[in-house]
Order: C-alpha cells, then sequence, then structure tokens
C-alpha cells in the first residue's frame, strides 16, 4: 500500500488497476493525440481568424516580455485543457466499462441463481 497525499491507495484494487492500464492502452494514447490535436486546431483557426481580421493593423515587432507572459499562459491554458479532457475521457470510459462490469456480474449471479437446485 502506498500513500498519495493524505489518502492510502491500494495497488492490488482491481478496478484501480484497470483504469491505469486504460491510460496506458494504445486507446489511451490515442486518446491523448486526439486532445492534443483538437487543442491545436482550435489554437490555429483563432490564430487564423485574429491574423484575418487585423491583417492591416498587425505588428511584427514585439516586445520580449509581452511574448514571454503570452507563451507562458498560453501553455498553461493549453496544458490544463489537454489534461482536462485526456482524464475527462479516460474516467467516462472507464466508468462506462465498470458499470458493464457490474452489470454482467450481476447479471450472472441472477442467472446462477435461478438455476440452483433447492
Amino acid at each position: 500500500m502506498t500513500r498519495v497525499g493524505k489518502k492510502p491507495i491500494d495497488q492490488t484494487d482491481p478496478a484501480a488497476m484497470r483504469l491505469v492500464e486504460l491510460f496506458k492502452s494504445p486507446e489511451g494514447k490515442r486518446a491523448l493525440w486526439r486532445a492534443v490535436a483538437e487543442e491545436a486546431i482550435i489554437l490555429y483557426a483563432l490564430a487564423l481568424i485574429f491574423a484575418f481580421v487585423y491583417h492591416r493593423s498587425l505588428v511584427w515587432g514585439l516586445d520580449p516580455e509581452s511574448v514571454g507572459v503570452l507563451i507562458g499562459f498560453g501553455g498553461l491554458v493549453s496544458l490544463s485543457w489537454i489534461n482536462l479532457e485526456y482524464v475527462g475521457w479516460g474516467m467516462r470510459t472507464w466508468i462506462q466499462r465498470e458499470a458493464s462490469r457490474d452489470t454482467r456480474e450481476v447479471g450472472a449471479a441472477q442467472v446462477r441463481s435461478q438455476y440452483r437446485t433447492p
């Protein structure tokens, strides 16, 4: 048993291990790449719209300090967005799979109980 923060994490918990495996799977990696691609497309579209609207007034001489702040803030927002999308996908997928697993187990228990001889 390990501790993360103040809560103990049991590494033998099968549900938690399935969640870890989901994030490590090729499906999880595809979801991460999909989140990155969506973010890149959104940012590129915003940049194109901005450049089109302000094409006559764009000045390419920028103060290095303001560029650094914009890049830092943009990077933070982008990483947060990607993280939220990726973790959200993982949790939704895991919950759906756990719910279907529980339903199958409950259904199997009901079938077994129907065919038990007294």
